[in-house]
């Protein structure tokens, strides 16, 4: 296939997944780059010159790539989508933002963290999108990319003031990174949201603090070791399984090449990527609430989180 026949395919995708698109483009990651960074220039601009473009479609793919690919001149552009206006962002992009946004920026991570700051600071950005920059730095902290400390020097001053203190899933988000990290240092900044209602309990509860801190740094580390995936690694298996590729919810066309429903399970060897109960769609569809993180801890030296056991 060439590069405008990849774009085309995943442009025209409604109802079956592209699987040859997507291996096509894989095959030709040097070629095909340049495409998917102009689908992302693309998707950021005023709404008025994307509504009837089928490019439209293709802005998922393309930041599945781009993550896979650990493209760094997609950061700066994916943090600029990241940051439309909500409405925008959730019709281009759609569960993507609570179901891959954050394992996407830190695929593509430059090494500079303000862009991500930036996005996280946005009053006016998606709330689910800032979360997801919150659980980027603590992706790039469990990748040994950033270090715990510096990391939560800077929770330490979202906690404080540098958030709007005001209900919404960012502060829950917080509440359940740091816990993820281990909660020492940030414990009375965390129980201070708590106390002030910024924080749904049906999510996560003060408790969890303590139960946390009593459960161990290193029993929790390592099952974070074994089970946590702070990338995008493959486009097929984990934007393959989404449910809208397998039940016909959205679309109905049948053009493209099939990924079998029977395939579902065998192309997505992470099925605790995809929280219990969620139904992950394409674009267009309202964010459900981010997945709660798996309780992971992480060291609070820095240091490699591995070296801190020995047997995982």
């Amino acid at each position: 296939m060439t590069v405008v026949e990849i774009v085309d395919a995943f442009g025209a995708a409604k109802r079956d997944f592209p699987v040859k698109a997507v291996e096509a483009a894989i095959a030709q990651r040097e070629e095909v780059t340049p495409a998917l960074l102009q689908i992302i220039e693309h998707a950021t601009a005023p709404p008025a010159e994307w509504a009837r473009d089928s490019r439209v479609f293709s802005t998922v793919f393309a930041l599945f790539l781009l993550g896979q690919f650990r493209e760094q001149a997609a950061y700066r552009p994916i943090v600029r989508l990241a940051q439309c206006a909500p409405r925008h962002a959730d019709e281009i992009i759609g569960d993507f933002i609570t179901y891959g946004l954050s394992n996407c920026l830190a695929s593509v991570f430059d090494g500079d963290c303000e862009p991500i700051h930036e996005l996280i600071k946005n009053p006016n950005a998606e709330e689910f999108a800032r979360a997801a920059g919150v659980s980027a730095l603590k992706n790039l902290v469990l990748a040994d990319v950033l270090d715990r400390t510096s990391v939560f020097e800077y929770y330490r001053h979202l906690l404080t003031d540098g958030l709007e203190r005001e209900y919404s899933f960012l502060w829950t988000e917080m509440v359940c990174v740091a816990l993820d990290l281990y909660p020492e240092g940030l414990v009375p900044e965390l129980e201070k949201a708590f106390e002030d209602d910024l924080i749904d309990p049906m999510d996560v509860s003060p408790a969890e603090i303590a139960e946390t801190l009593k459960r161990g740094r290193e029993m929790t580390l390592a099952r974070t070791l074994r089970n946590f995936h702070p990338y995008i690694d493959d486009t097929i298996e984990e934007f393959g399984c989404w449910i809208c590729w397998h039940e016909g919810i959205r679309f109905d066309n049948k053009s493209n090449e099939t990924l079998h429903a029977g395939d579902r399970w065998k192309r997505n060897p992470y099925p605790s990527r995809i929280p219990s109960g969620s139904n992950p769609g394409l674009v267009g569809t309202s964010p459900a609430p981010a997945a709660r993180s798996t309780r992971s801890v992480a060291c609070e030296h820095n240091q490699p989180l591995r070296s801190m056991l020995s047997n995982v």
